[in-house]
Order: structure tokens, then sequence, then C-alpha cells
């Protein structure tokens, strides 16, 4: 990941524009002394006028220094104010990205900027150096907060989406290595600890069956279970490289988890033939089959369960059940209501990429799977 969201990076590089431009006025100001004495003859020479009018304004104090000036500078109006050394203070401009109120230090950095531009609305701090420090406002995907490092690095970003509140923590690098939040639908808290390339390691959360710690691979594939039941009884899950259940506590049909791996316990994903997948709110999302003339087929490209134009099918990209956003997708990959397999009465797992569901069965290696036997 980048060290900072294309949106916020965005932000500041125009606020960065906004700075520069405005320095310019400083220079302008001295040149522009001789309009106060043309605005005062014309007072004079029309004493019956109320109405001044002018491009510029400018301020001095009783040393002749510019204190102030008002003005139109690149199609928008423009208030700076200066120092007794000269240095620009505070600049409230309106641009054709919106408002913009800052404050400078001593030294002419940056040190608070309040603005409704394109994109953003809301605080921003610096630190002396005008290196930012915090940004508290409203995104384009919702109200956010963001803590940086004295390199203007992201630290700590807390945000809340549509989806749920999410807080994120990043090393020096700007790589994420801790995410906090809460599932969409069931508001479970979970959170994610993440190694250097950003892959999940360990993960602890509040699933549906009682509170789990997983520990994952260097591929993200879980390899440990740790968890407390519904009816308070502890269980422990080990897997093999090929997501095979190792050890089971208790004994039961646990499916496996890989990207690549199969049904349940002892089964493959041939073992699913015939199996259907019904959706979190009720709704049956078609049948597993390496038919695709079934008219119940997810294979089948144009039926109602596998064209990718369907309502009821996982693979509509936009539609209710299929997509990486929708909560009752399989592909979402933080979603705690995906899909489940049921053969008969039975329940069989998961359909989903969320790593933390179990257990659990892979849509796209099951996919592949049933499309590889046609």
């Amino acid at each position: 990941m980048t060290s900072l969201t294309p949106d916020v990076q965005s932000v500041l590089e125009r606020l960065g524009k906004l700075e520069r431009q405005n320095r310019r006025l400083k220079r302008a100001g001295s040149l522009a002394l001789t309009a106060v004495a043309a605005l005062l003859l014309m007072g004079q020479a029309t004493p019956e006028s109320r109405t001044i009018e002018a491009e510029r304004f400018i301020v001095i104090d009783s040393a002749g220094k510019t204190r102030a000036v008002l003005s139109m500078i690149l199609d928008g109006p423009h208030l700076v104010m200066y120092d007794e050394k000269g240095e620009m203070r505070v600049n409230l401009r309106v641009g054709p990205d919106g408002p913009l109120l800052a404050f400078d230090n001593e030294a002419g950095k940056p040190q608070t900027e309040l603005t409704a531009v394109k994109g953003f609305n809301g605080l921003l701090t610096y630190n002396y150096a005008g290196t930012p420090s915090t940004v508290l406002g409203e995104e384009e995907k919702g109200p956010a907060l963001r803590l940086f490092d004295a390199d203007g690095k992201p630290h700590i970003e807390l945000w809340s989406t549509n989806q749920a509140p999410q807080m994120s923590f990043r090393d020096a690098a700007g790589r994420e290595r801790a995410v906090m939040y809460l599932e969409p639908q069931s508001g479970a808290p979970s959170i994610a600890f993440y190694d250097q390339r950003e892959k999940i390691m360990t993960a602890l959360y509040a699933a549906e069956m009682g509170p789990t710690l997983r520990l994952n691979d260097s591929d993200e594939n879980p390899r440990v279970e740790l968890g407390v039941r519904k009816d308070g009884a502890p269980s422990l899950h080990m897997w093999d490289v090929k997501g095979n259940v190792t050890w089971s506590i208790p004994t039961e049909n646990v499916a496996s988890t890989t990207s690549t791996g199969g049904g349940a316990s002892g089964e493959s994903l041939a073992d699913l033939e015939n199996a259907i997948i019904i959706a979190d709110d009720g709704q049956f999302l078609g049948k597993i089959t390496t038919s695709s003339i079934d008219p119940k087929s997810i294979i089948n490209s144009i039926g109602p369960y596998g064209s990718d134009i369907s309502p009821t099918s996982i693979f509509n990209d936009i539609g209710k059940y299929g997509g990486d956003i929708s909560p009752l997708s399989p592909f979402n990959d933080i979603t705690s209501t995906p899909p489940r397999i049921f053969r008969g009465d039975r329940f069989i797992g998961y359909l989903t990429v969320n790593t933390i569901k179990t257990p659990r069965v892979d849509p796209r290696a099951l996919v592949g799977w049933l499309k590889s036997q046609e």
C-alpha cells in the first residue's frame, strides 16, 4: 500500500499548490501601494458615491508596511494578512476548488488549514516544519481522522464508511500492520495483524460461533484456530499446508480454507456436487454442479444463478449477492454474512473469500474446479 491514500494525497497536493500561489501575494503587495492613493483620489473626486470598486485593497501600518491585502487573483478573492516582518500569517481565499483558510508560522510554514475543497471538507494541521501531522474531515468515502509521523507518513487512520467503522495502524514505511473493524452486518469486532508484506498473520474476532483466534502461514492460509463455541466448549482446529484438517476438537467436518482447497474435512470439491448455496437473507443462489446446462447451476452462464447480469447470481458485480462490496457476496473479504453451503439440511461451510470465516470454501477455487470438469 502507498503511504498516503489517493484521496488524501491529492488534497494535500492541491493545498500545497495553493500555498505556493498565495506567497506570490507578498511580492505583489508592495507593488500595489499606489492603488491606495488612487482610490483616495477617486473618493475625493466623487464624494456622492458610497461604493468603491477595485481589484485590490491594501492596508498599511504606521511604518508604511503592508499588513493586509484584499484582491482578486487567480479567479478568486483573496484576503492575506502579514506580520510586522512581512511574513504571510493568515490567508483566506475562494478558488475554483473551494474556500481555504490557512494560518502560517513566523517561518512561513503552514500550521493549520480549514478547507472545503473538492473531495475533502475539514481541518489539516502541520508540524513546525510544515509537514502534515493531522487530517480531520469528510472525505469522499466518509468521515476520517488521520495522524502522521514527523515525515508526513500516516501512522493511524480512523474512518467510518457505509460498511463499518475501521481503524488501521501503519509502520514507518507506511505499510498497514494492524486493522480493527466492526463487521458491517453483525457489528462483531475483529482485529487483524499483518506482516511486512501486508499479509494477515493473526486474526482475533468475535465470530458468530464464538470468540476465535486464528494463526495463518505466510500465504494467509489458516493453520491454527483456537476458540470458544457458543455452548462454552473450547475448540481447536489445525490444517496442513494443503488445507487438510489434521486436528479438530471437537471432531467435526470443517471446510478447507486454502485458496485451492476442497470442501469439508475428509472430502474434496467433488464431494460438494449437488450441494446448494443459500444467501444470509435466505435467497437461493444456485446449485454446485459440474453441469453447465442445469438451470440451477452456478456455472450456467445464461441461468439465473450463473449469469453475470442476474439479480440472484453471485457473479453479478453490481448485484445484491455479488461483487466485493455487498455484505451478502462471497467475494467480500470482510463480510460476516457470506452465503452458506448446505447438503440437504446439513451445513457444510461458508462460501467466502473472507479467511476469518470458518468453516469456509473459497468461491474462486470452487468455480475454477467446476469449470475444469466440464
